[in-house]
């Protein structure tokens, strides 16, 4: 995911917080294998979390 979110002229100039960057990021940790589980499993959920809030509010 990360690898084509790079590649792609429509989100090159998105918010270093955005919901997108943070799950590419995630992705690209579990691929590599430089992760802590409970760690990661966290920062998946606060992502969940934010894409909840904005499907509530639309």
């Amino acid at each position: 995911m990360y690898r084509q979110l790079a590649k792609m002229v429509v989100y090159r100039n998105m918010e270093k917080d955005s919901i997108l960057l943070k799950l590419a990021e995630i992705c690209k940790e579990f691929f590599t294998g430089t992760y802590n589980k409970e760690e990661l499993s966290c920062r998946i959920y606060e992502e969940i979390h934010r894409l909840l809030d904005i499907a509530t509010i639309y």
